[in-house]
């Protein structure tokens, strides 16, 4: 996964947490680093429309701009120029990898990865918690600067002593949240060149 690096300054002059920009600074240098990663997600959906929760779990492969999304019977795929998603049994999708326009669209995991880069976010510490798999994570929350954005709030866990990403979750206008919780990556792996 890909990381990069800006401070953010919000529209109403706010600037973003030194500390949280120094973290962020380290896991980008970590993910970077890494020629791949695989890890198991789980994706938890609350729509605004829904009484009840959608729980799916799945995988997670990423290899430089390429990346592929297993999620039982849909998946999405990219090779880091087109993107492909399967929704359902019937429906391919096929379409240019698109980049945001208002700075504050996630729509890959090299997206939710590179947010604190865009000025589109003001991001700081908000604190620790035992998260997932993670005794201890630091907690960063990361507000829009701009009020087209589709998101009000979106919180990254970092564990603490590997500085790998716990879980993102993303709070939407509508009043839905997406929180996708992944597990400790295996990274560096080999995939064949028709894997993405």
């Amino acid at each position: 996964l890909s990381i990069t690096s800006a401070q953010g300054t919000s529209s109403k002059g706010e600037t973003s947490d030194p500390k949280a920009k120094s973290l962020l600074d380290r896991v980008k240098k970590m993910y970077d680093g890494y020629q791949s990663l695989e890890t198991n997600i789980t994706l938890t959906l609350k729509l605004a429309e829904q009484r009840k929760e959608e729980v799916q779990k799945g995988k997670a492969y990423q290899e430089k701009d390429k990346y592929r999304l297993d999620m039982g019977k849909n998946w999405m795929m990219s090779d880091g120029k087109i993107l492909w998603a399967k929704v359902d049994e019937k429906t391919i999708h096929m379409s240019n990898a698109v980049t945001s326009s208002n700075g504050c669209e996630v729509k890959s995991p090299k997206d939710l990865m590179e947010i604190y880069e865009k000025n589109g976010f003001t991001y700081t510490i908000m604190g620790e918690a035992a998260e997932g798999w993670s005794k201890k994570a630091t907690m960063i929350v990361f507000k829009p600067n701009k009020k087209n954005c589709d998101y009000t709030q979106i919180r990254v866990a970092i564990d603490q002593k590997s500085n790998h990403v716990v879980s993102i979750t993303a709070f939407g206008r509508d009043q839905s949240r997406y929180k996708c919780e992944m597990s400790q990556p295996i990274v560096n792996k080999k995939y064949a060149t028709d894997f993405f």
